[in-house]
């Protein structure tokens, strides 16, 4: 699956700017919510009212019909698309999928530092998984071609947003148990369709199980972009060596293989 290949080492970063795993989404939204200044009188109350109404969908509207709920919502506010499509030009549309795709590569690089720096970050994986699971949405919306695809892709993005806009204005301590089945029902509507590995639909499952696969594909991407061993990667997911490495087969993830012991690190260099 294309999201979970390798990106930026994180790991050389020096310490830790933020070992709270929802400290770095408030400035990243900030930055997303001024583009909405430029569009809406009163933006925060548009957005307000756009997530609870997208929040109150059962998930498998959530996740196919948000892009819905945004549409009532814009006309409710401009009378029709056409005119607050006439109002876009003026805020750049064009650049907002590189915009928002460097947002989500930021707070997935800097959630990520919490790996690095935390012994058992659950919440970190979680959300690296969330994050990555929109990055790579975006790619997803250039992608397909087909309406009905770009809508679901379009949907499953904004399903995870409002939930993120929930979470700043409830200011948990954790990461509550819903960012975690939203990010299992996104990855698997935006997947359905890909040349990637699929998700499983979480209609039916526990929520442990939910847990296990996303802490496990947080897990994957951790390994992907930090300069972690494969035993660390393991540990992370909670699944032994071998397990981890069927799951980086399965994401085309590359292992890699140190020495096994100081001798035959010494015998390495001499052989080069």
């Amino acid at each position: 699956m294309a999201n979970a290949q390798p990106g930026r080492d994180v790991s050389q970063r020096g310490p830790a700017e933020y070992l709270d795993p929802l400290a770095p989404l408030s400035s990243q939204f900030q930055q997303l919510k001024s583009m909405l200044e430029f569009v809406f009188d009163d933006h925060e109350e548009f957005l307000q009212d756009l997530t609870d109404d997208i929040l109150a969908l059962p998930p498998e509207e959530r996740f196919t019909m948000s892009h819905e709920v945004l549409r009532e919502h814009v006309e409710d506010q401009f009378g029709s698309t056409d005119a607050f499509t006439a109002i876009l030009p003026e805020s750049n549309p064009a650049k907002l999928p590189a915009f928002l795709e460097q947002v989500f590569d930021t707070l997935l690089t800097d959630v990520l530092e919490g790996v690095f720096f935390h012994r058992n970050p659950q919440d970190h994986l979680a959300l690296a998984a969330l994050f990555q699971t929109l990055e790579y949405s975006i790619r997803r919306l250039d992608e397909v071609e087909d309406q009905e695809a770009k809508n679901r892709v379009a949907s499953s993005m904004l399903a995870i947003l409002s939930r993120l806009q929930h979470i700043l204005a409830d200011s948990p301590e954790s990461l509550p148990a819903e960012a975690i089945w939203d990010t299992a029902y996104g990855l698997h509507y935006l997947t359905t369709e890909d040349s990637g590995p699929d998700f499983p639909n979480p209609v039916g499952t526990s929520f442990d199980e939910v847990k296990e696969h996303v802490i496990g594909f947080g897990a994957v991407i951790a390994y992907a972009r930090l300069d972690i061993s494969l035993s660390r990667g393991a540990e992370l997911a909670g699944v032994s060596s071998e397990e981890f490495r069927a799951n980086l087969d399965r994401y085309d993830i590359e292992p890699r293989f140190g020495p096994n012991s100081v001798a035959e690190l010494y015998e390495d260099g001499i052989d080069e």
